[in-house]
């Protein structure tokens, strides 16, 4: 009955009763009300690169690999004076803690002493090969036999009259390596064995050789094993060994040997 009569008099206009309080957010329960609300994290954007990396000229239809070869120095180079101070230093200070090994450690049982006599006798026989040769004093640019203590580079004279490297141009579809390499055996022949060093190319030049502007050629890098060199008349006319500081003067492009030439052609 007394829920039938609140039924009736709220149909008779009476005011609802009010709804329970809702509750209260944790963090403002707390006491922290809204500062102490934790803001829900928006997910993080790509970042912008702090730097645009550099876009390269578009490649030239006429692609050329050159071929810089390098003979490797067969005698040590000249010692410097601080390095024989060194060595002076080092053997004083050396013999000054050295202890005199006993005498039958090096020699058999029996065996008679010879003696510095017969030591003596050997370096007299023993003749030490002079550091120059004949083409160094004949200043022989073609011999291999010239700068005993240097690297020297294969440079060949083209049919009009300007010196390079051997070189090729690519072919469709051929490989960068295989063009250098086919360069290489067109100007020397088979006969003249190199050492690749790497498949990659040293570096790029934009109309390098030929003087066509509108090419670009790659610079691959070998060292001489051995074999005569058969220099191809239709394609050059002259070669020469020459040292790092000497290619200044056959390339017409200074350009190329300050910036290129000077990094990959070690002296």
């Amino acid at each position: 009955r007394p829920l039938r009569a609140a039924e009736e008099g709220e149909g008779a206009g009476d005011p609802a009763p009010a709804a329970p309080p809702a509750a209260e957010a944790p963090a403002a329960a707390a006491g922290g009300g809204a500062k102490g609300a934790k803001k829900e994290r928006q997910p993080r954007g790509p970042r912008p690169p702090k730097y645009k990396a550099p876009v390269p000229p578009a490649c030239p239809d006429r692609i050329v690999a050159a071929h810089v070869v390098e003979r490797l120095p067969v005698i040590t180079p000249e010692v410097e004076q601080w390095e024989l101070a060194y060595y002076d230093l080092k053997e004083r200070k050396d013999a000054q803690v050295r202890k005199k090994m006993p005498d039958e450690w090096f020699k058999k049982p029996g065996q008679e002493d010879i003696g510095e006599s017969q030591n003596d006798k050997d370096k007299e026989q023993m003749q030490i090969a002079p550091r120059t040769t004949d083409a160094d004093e004949e200043n022989d640019i073609r011999s291999l036999d010239r700068g005993l203590d240097r690297r020297l580079y294969l440079v060949v004279k083209g049919k009009d009259g300007k010196w390079g490297f051997p070189q090729a141009v690519r072919k469709e579809g051929e490989g960068m390596r295989a063009a250098a390499l086919r360069g290489l055996a067109d100007y020397c022949g088979e006969d003249f064995k190199i050492i690749p060093v790497g498949n990659c190319p040293m570096a790029y030049w934009d109309g390098a050789e030929g003087g066509d502007t509108a090419s670009r050629t790659f610079y691959y890098y070998s060292q001489y094993y051995y074999g005569d060199l058969d220099l191809k008349d239709p394609l050059a006319v002259d070669y020469t060994w020459a040292k790092r500081e000497e290619l200044a003067d056959l390339f017409d492009n200074k350009q190329l040997v300050d910036k290129v030439l000077v990094d990959i052609c070690d002296p």
